[in-house]
């Protein structure tokens, strides 16, 4: 798969070697290659859809962490690089993979957003096979934009990657539904609200997406995450409390809403609902 290189990259220019075939043309760019062993941060560089690429695995295995988490791969697994998520890679041995950067909305199965995507799943072997074999005969073949059947192949990569995500998808159960990911959010906070340590930097890594993207998500509704935790938390509250309540049952509501204190309860009241038995009652 490799027994061409068309380009190398020593140690002179960075801590690695890597070496393999590039193709680029409009809206794509599609390598094999290899690397040595390297270590690797990668800051959040975009806020687009369009800033993801996908790397088939062939040989070689590491370990990529995305804030907490932390995700192996091995030969099978595509990892999906997401530009908004800052990551740090281990390689501790040589690397083979197919690597496809390609605007998102042109892989996408139908009904289906980028955040709904697993950063890393194994798709069966079959598709795995199908991607390598297009991919092969694309630098075997030399194909070029200008060549008779530019287009098609084009068009054999994107169903042969929206195949992998499917692939994904179904066997992960991810809902194509009209979910965006403000619902999901919303969902995990109703959830999670009665942790009182549960904070919105904790709600985004859960999501398996940046603070900036998760925020952007409810701009586009008009909101925050704060102040919808904080919401959340202050109507389960007031279901709690009594019409005239005593300080322990107020206490006891913060307790159970997801407030440090009574006092946290009691302020968040008199911000939003200044005429609730809390604020009154003395």
């Amino acid at each position: 798969m490799f027994a061409e290189l068309g380009w190398v990259l020593d140690e002179a220019y960075a801590p690695f070697r890597a070496g393999g075939d590039v193709l680029t043309g409009s809206g794509f760019v599609l390598a094999r290659m290899w690397h040595t062993p390297l270590r690797a941060h990668t800051e959040a560089s975009c806020m687009t859809d369009e800033c993801f690429s996908a790397m088939l695995v062939v040989e070689g295995n590491g370990q990529r962490s995305i804030g907490q988490a932390q995700v192996p791969f091995e030969p099978g697994v595509l990892m999906i690089h997401d530009a908004r998520l800052e990551t740090e890679v281990d390689v501790p041995v040589s690397v083979a993979a197919i690597h496809l950067s390609r605007a998102w909305n042109a892989i996408l199965p139908s009904g289906v957003r980028a955040e709904d995507v697993p950063l890393s799943f194994r798709p069966p072997a079959r598709f795995q096979a199908v991607l390598a074999a297009i991919v092969n005969t694309a630098f075997q073949e030399r194909i070029g934009e200008s060549d008779l059947g530019y287009t098609a192949w084009l068009a054999s990569i994107d169903a042969a990657m929206s195949a992998l995500l499917n692939s994904a998808l179904d066997d992960l159960r991810v809902v194509r539904s009209p979910a965006t990911l403000y619902e999901r959010a919303v969902a995990l906070i109703e959830q999670q609200y009665s942790d009182p340590e549960f904070t919105v930097a904790d709600l985004a890594e859960s999501l398996s997406v940046s603070k900036p993207w998760l925020h952007q998500a409810f701009a586009n509704e008009g909101t925050t995450p704060k102040r919808v935790l904080q919401r959340v938390r202050v109507d389960h509250a007031l279901r709690l409390l009594p019409p005239l309540p005593t300080p322990t049952e107020i206490a006891d509501a913060a307790a159970a809403s997801g407030f440090a204190t009574a006092r946290a309860l009691r302020r968040s009241l008199r911000a939003g609902e200044p005429d609730t038995p809390a604020t009154t009652a003395g």
